[in-house]
Formats: C-alpha cells, sequence, structure tokens
C-alpha cells in the first residue's frame, strides 16, 4: 500500500466512496486529499480544508474491507507532519482521541457554522470541537 494525492480517476472513486459514507465533501477539491491506495483501489482517504488560519480535516475514510489495519491513524500521522494543528467538528470524539485528538474547550470561528451544522445530524449525538498538535 501506498499513501499519496490522488488521480483524477482517484479522486473520482473518493467521492463516490465519500458519499456512500455520508461523509462532507462540500467545496472539494482533488488537492485537498490523500490516500491510501492498494493496486488500483483507494483503501483510505482524508481531505484537509484550510479554513481561515487553520486546517481542518473535514473528511476521513477507510473502505470497509481495510478497516482495522490503521489505515486512519497512517493517514492522520502523515497529516501531522504537514500541519502542525489540525482541528476537526464530529459527533464520534472517542474514535478521534484512539487518533491523537484531544476535546477543545473552544470553537474557533472558522469552525463555528460547520458546528452549528452538526447540531443537525439527529441520533448521532452532540458535535464536538477536535484539535490535534504536532
Amino acid at each position: 500500500m501506498e499513501i499519496g494525492k490522488p488521480s483524477e480517476a482517484e479522486f473520482e472513486q473518493v467521492i463516490q466512496l465519500a458519499n456512500s459514507m455520508k461523509l462532507d465533501v462540500t467545496d472539494a477539491s482533488r488537492e485537498q486529499f490523500i490516500i491510501v491506495k492498494d493496486s488500483n483501489y483507494v483503501a483510505a482517504f482524508a481531505r484537509i480544508f484550510p479554513k481561515g488560519t487553520l486546517y481542518e480535516l473535514a473528511t476521513l475514510g477507510v473502505v470497509k474491507t481495510y478497516r482495522g489495519q490503521g489505515l486512519s491513524m497512517l493517514l492522520v500521522e502523515k497529516l501531522r507532519e504537514l500541519y502542525p494543528q489540525l482541528y476537526l467538528v464530529t459527533v464520534i470524539p472517542e474514535y478521534f482521541k484512539k487518533l491523537g485528538f484531544e476535546v477543545s474547550n473552544e470553537i474557533p470561528k472558522e469552525l463555528e457554522s460547520k458546528y452549528n451544522q452538526c447540531e443537525l445530524w439527529h441520533g448521532y449525538g452532540d458535535p464536538v470541537v477536535m484539535k490535534c498538535e504536532a
């Protein structure tokens, strides 16, 4: 398996996978993603969305058949090399704690809209802002 930027065809795969997983691809562009691929298949993907002065981990997905292999951690470690401070908004904070994120006591103004939007995800739990520093 290798990690890197997606080709155009791989980006199309990522968008299809993210949509099937009901993940955020609002205003997505190929340059925002890194992927882990196995042969010609996208196994996992992550998206960094620059928002003002911070970087949001806006999307993280692992294809079902590749789960449990540490691919999320691999992607987050790679992103931490590139971005000294990552933020995210989630309704599954326990998962992201395993990846090195901590709950933030503040909601950065750049993430207020996303945080408020998450409150509309009925049945998934309360939204939480988290950050991870290198």
